[in-house]
């Protein structure tokens, strides 16, 4: 070991003459604060004796020897973490561009014989390096690149650098996103204490009846058109006493009444007309999914004397055969592709004083065939009924668009499977947007002929209030 004593004004500064003259890796033996014969008189020193193995020594020497001065002075301003990875990655690229080059042979020892009397002599404090060893260890300095060694220790440390940089984008990142579920939350908990507040102030500010209050509570409940329910709340203000107003009973049977006043049914012109050996051609259409089909089938049942006609736009068409079915029913069915052919069974069932249901499924792909059916029959028969089938299975927006598109060409609308229905409400706010088109049949069920029956505003407003 080599050991050698260092004298400083403070600790600091003794420290880092240590670390400069021996590494990071010297060991401390010996501290001891010195203030001479004088005591006080005298500036107090600080003494430290340190020591280091050769093997160590020998790292930091072949360091040494390649840098500058100013590079020495950056290098052991360094942490000593730093300082000592930079010399152990040194030593490895030396000793493997050794490997890869011509063999050195080292002799044994890097020390001199006189090693061992060093440390007796206060001078001695540097060890000298024997002729062979100093040769071999020039050779691994020529071998040696600075540049590379510089680069590595800075890749390094670039690396650790953005391994923290990535640590501490993923924590600020956890951290946003903690912050913005709180965040979220307190909002949410805000919003729900003001509307609450809100309900308060406006029962205790509001001046309305706390009649009208619950009834139109209640209608928005059901997803009610809001333009109906306000028309209905001034309606009832206007012609109820105010002694009822406050009354949930009295303004919610008014509400009942005005509704069902809204509700515009009619029966079909097949059943209305006087004279029932009359024929009257009955067109059901629709799209797709609608149980057309089986209206058709349960409303030609009402009328034994009448047939039925089942029109198919294409071969891919996927309603069934109904031979069968004409078999089981006794009925006429007709299956046709071609309006020539329609226009030649209606005339016939007209000469043979038979009514006929025309079952027709718009084809969206062709809907210029659909203007041509209904205006042909029109134009050549008297005695023609067009009615929309709308499943109650559909989305409102669904069946508002169907509605406001084939509204013109209908006399009345025919709502299927009312039994699936979740919300009457909507089958409601579709009816009087377009209140010109009265509802006719209501249809329960698969079973022909006895799940259906006539429209009725009883059965929407009970359907919507869930009465028995």
């Amino acid at each position: 070991m080599f050991v050698k004593k260092f004298s400083a004004d403070t600790m600091d500064e003794a420290l880092k003459m240590v670390k400069k003259e021996l590494g990071p890796d010297a060991i401390i033996l010996k501290t001891e604060s010195n203030k001479g014969i004088k005591g006080v008189l005298k500036k107090k020193k600080i003494e430290i004796t340190a020591g280091i193995t050769e093997r160590e020594y020998v790292k930091k020497a072949n360091v040494d020897r390649v840098l500058t001065d100013a590079q020495k002075q950056k290098l052991y301003a360094a942490p000593a973490s730093t300082v000592a990875s930079s010399m152990d990655n040194f030593t490895i690229m030396n000793d493997s561009k050794v490997k890869a080059g011509p063999k050195i042979v080292r002799g044994p020892g890097i020390f001199e014989d006189n090693y061992t009397g060093m440390g007796k002599s206060k001078n001695s404090n540097v060890a000298k390096f024997s002729e062979k060893n100093l040769q071999a260890n020039m050779h691994l300095n020529a071998a040696t690149s600075l540049d590379d060694f510089l680069s590595s220790v800075g890749e390094k440390r670039e690396e650790k650098r953005e391994e923290k940089r990535e640590e501490r984008r993923e924590k600020e990142e956890e951290q946003k996103s903690d912050k913005l579920e709180i965040e979220l939350s307190r909002i949410k908990g805000i919003e729900e204490k003001i509307n609450f507040l809100s309900e308060k102030i406006q029962l205790l500010e509001d001046k309305t009846p706390l009649g009208i209050t619950q009834v139109r509570r209640q209608l928005r409940s059901m997803d009610l058109d809001e333009v109906f329910i306000q028309d209905l709340m001034k309606k009832t203000i206007f012609e109820l006493q105010q002694e009822d107003l406050g009354d949930y009973e009295a303004v919610f049977d008014f509400a009942l009444r005005e509704m069902s006043e809204r509700i515009y049914t009619e029966m079909p012109l097949f059943a209305a007309m006087e004279d029932s050996k009359k024929s009257v051609i009955t067109i059901l259409v629709s799209v797709e999914g609608t149980g057309q089909t089986t209206t058709a089938l349960k409303l030609r049942e009402m009328k034994k004397t009448s047939e039925m006609l089942v029109f198919k736009s294409s071969s891919d068409d996927k309603r069934q055969n109904y031979s069968f079915v004409s078999k089981i029913l006794n009925a006429t069915v007709h299956e046709v592709s071609e309006f020539s052919e329609i226009i030649a069974i209606c005339r016939k069932a007209k000469a043979e004083g038979k009514s006929l249901f025309l079952d027709y499924k718009i084809d969206e792909c062709n809907p210029e065939h659909f203007s041509l059916v209904t205006e042909g029959i029109r134009k050549a028969f008297d005695d023609v009924e067009l009615l929309l089938c709308v499943s109650a299975v559909h989305s409102e927006s669904y069946n508002r668009k169907f509605l406001q598109r084939y509204r013109r060409v209908a006399d009345g609308v025919v709502y299927t499977k009312l039994d699936m229905c979740t919300n009457y409400a909507d089958i409601f706010n579709l009816h009087i947007c377009v209140q010109e088109l009265p509802l006719k049949f209501f249809t329960t069920g698969p079973v022909v002929p006895t799940d259906i029956e006539a429209a009725t505003a009883e059965r929407l407003i009970s359907g919507m209030f869930k009465m028995a």
